[in-house]
């Protein structure tokens, strides 16, 4: 009974970290697509997030806009490196 329990124990464990963890978007095969947010992040601080994995320092809002600009610049003029 002890094993049954620990068993379902460890099935719920994996599948919420399954769900916590969300889809693997890497090896889908498809092109990277470039859709930029900017997002609060703490202490009223905030972060420039795309789609395609890339991540911007926590900093005020007007330097991590600008670091969104830029890279949504970068992936519209030069695409993919």
């Amino acid at each position: 009974m002890e094993d049954l329990l620990a068993m379902k124990d460890t099935a719920r464990s994996a599948d919420l970290q399954r769900k916590l963890r969300g889809p693997d978007w890497t090896n889908l095969g498809m092109e990277k697509v470039h859709r930029t947010v900017l997002a609060e992040a703490e202490n009223g601080k905030f972060q420039a997030i795309c789609l395609c994995g890339w991540l911007s320092q926590v900093t005020f809002l007007e330097e991590a806009d600008l670091l969104r600009a830029l890279h949504a610049h970068e992936a519209a003029v030069f695409g993919e490196r």
